[in-house]
């Protein structure tokens, strides 16, 4: 017959557990929240599109303008 196995040597166990346990879980933030979904859309309103529009075709305009005079 053969000698059953002898148990892990207490010496060499890491952390003072069994291979097999898991340690305890650590947080990394103290006081972290739920998860919030992460909302990918985000559009711009209709008033700064407009503006920026209106700007861009005034600046157009005046570059034109400013090379038919030839300033």
């Amino acid at each position: 017959m053969t000698a059953p196995q002898p148990g892990p040597d207490p010496d060499r166990i890491p952390r003072g557990g069994p291979p097999a346990e898991t340690p305890p879980g650590e947080s990394s933030l103290s006081e972290a929240g739920p998860k919030q979904p992460y909302d990918r859309v985000k559009r711009w309103g209709a008033i700064p599109c407009l503006l920026i529009t209106v700007l861009f075709i005034l600046v157009i305009v005046v570059l034109v303008i400013l090379v038919a005079v030839g300033t």
